[in-house]
């Protein structure tokens, strides 16, 4: 992995300035170009395998990158300028200084040019600082998309976005009368924005998908650019990870039909969202951490209740094969807290399922055979409690062979084709929602 800063000069005649940032504890003091600033600021400490990348247009590289390249209209004289290639080449950095050509972007086929010249320029896991000060035109979302592009083609990643803000002197005419040693402009981190768009992303996977992957991975690094300035950042961002964590076990909890594990990991979950309400995040991201707690109310604490809705959430992210097997398993739940057993014990499990499974056959006058390794004392007794919830049963009979068609892999008789099953699981979760409610209306 090597470090790359990527920046774009442009063609202004600029003035020598002291450039600042971190409420001015770090300057570097008249210099012409941005660049020689965040370079200091950023690319001290590289070496021979990082670079640093300053793309041109020809105007920008007579210009700036070269010695001497402006012309005084009044005098038609060219004035001493250093350029930024001598400039830098003085400071003696400890990685490869590599100008490379771009077309001016006055055209969409130059555009498209520049998007391939500078994905380019880009390998596999270079983690990379931008410099985004002297981009013109489209270059800025342009290079924004790139990147992103980029983290998702070769891996990169964006480690910070940096602006220096000489707007604050006024125009160039006014900054000219600024004496030298007053020239002071401040380079903003805008390294905040690039998280929030990957925590956009993220959570927006996890919202349609379900996919909690890129927030934990997004939680487990850096977070002081989506939190403010505060002494608590450091228990903030640890209940930061923690939520990263918590996420990726449910979603985990829900991919593998873990039933009997819902309930407690949601419950930890909105424990720790309420925790979350009190950080300190940044504003724009405080709505998307309140749609990831929408995500979640759902899930109230029983356990019946917490099993229709983690068939709904299956349902919804395309988890068809596990919300029908959830269901099927809540179904279970409710009998044996019906006869007040024990959920989590495999053999009333399959007691119970049997037992249902023969109501159900019952309905249309097949007696089964009742198998010598159930206790048949159990299996009537079973048959009871299921003859007292006829709309119950009937339910069992469609949700069982929905289940079985779809963990059998379609190797059962009259199959259904793959569209059928998201069309009829929600009428089943309904179904079965209806019937349950909670265990105390189900009594």
């Amino acid at each position: 992995m090597a470090k790359v800063f990527l920046s774009f000069l442009g063609t202004s005649d600029y003035l020598h300035c002291t450039y600042y940032r971190d409420s001015q504890d770090s300057e570097v003091e008249n210099v012409r170009f941005v660049q020689e600033a965040t370079i200091c600021f950023c690319c001290t400490d590289w070496g021979l395998k990082d670079r640093i990348l300053i793309f041109t247009t020809g105007e920008a590289s007579k210009k700036n990158w070269a010695n001497n390249g402006h012309i005084d209209h009044k005098t038609g004289r060219r004035p001493i300028r250093i350029g930024l290639n001598d400039c830098l080449s003085k400071s003696k950095l400890p990685c490869p200084v590599i100008q490379v050509e771009i077309p001016e972007g006055k055209n969409e086929s130059e555009i498209w040019e520049i998007f391939n010249i500078v994905f380019a320029s880009l390998e596999r896991e270079d983690e990379v600082v931008f410099d985004i000060t002297h981009a013109f035109r489209s270059i800025p979302m342009l290079a924004i998309v790139i990147l992103n592009y980029a983290k998702v083609m070769k891996n990169v990643t964006l480690s910070g976005v940096y602006y220096g803000a000489f707007e604050v002197l006024g125009n160039l005419n006014e900054a000219r009368n600024i004496p030298v040693e007053e020239r002071r402009v401040p380079i903003y981190d805008l390294t905040a924005f690039n998280q929030l768009l990957d925590w956009s992303m993220a959570i927006d996977r996890f919202v349609k998908a379900g996919d909690a992957s890129l927030i934990h991975a997004l939680a487990r690094g850096g977070l002081k650019q989506i939190l403010t300035e505060s002494k608590g950042k450091d228990r903030d961002a640890a209940a930061i990870r923690d939520i990263g964590r918590t996420l990726e076990s449910f979603c985990a909890t829900m991919a593998t039909c873990r039933e009997a594990e819902i309930s407690p990991i949601a419950g930890k979950l909105k424990s720790q969202m309420r925790q979350c309400e009190n950080t300190d995040l940044l504003p724009p991201f405080q709505p998307l951490f309140r749609l990831l707690r929408e995500k979640i109310e759902p899930f109230e604490g029983d356990s019946l209740s917490d099993g229709i809705a983690a068939a709904n959430w299956c349902l919804e992210h395309n988890l068809i094969q596990q919300g029908a097997t959830i269901l099927r398993e809540i179904v279970i739940t409710y009998l044996i807290f019906l006869m007040e057993g024990d959920i989590k014990d495999s053999r009333e499990r399959e007691i119970a399922a049997a037992a249902i499974n023969i109501a159900f056959n019952s309905l249309f006058g097949k007696e089964l055979e009742k198998s010598e390794e159930y206790n048949s004392e159990m299996i009537e007794a079973y048959r009871t409690i299921c003859n007292r919830q006829p709309d119950l049963v009937k339910i069992w009979g469609p949700l069982a062979q929905l289940r079985n068609d779809l963990n059998h892999a379609g190797y059962v008789k009259h199959a259904k084709g793959s569209a059928a099953f998201s069309k009829q699981l929600p009428s089943l979760i309904n179904s079965v929602q209806t019937q349950i409610g909670d265990i105390n209306g189900g009594q």
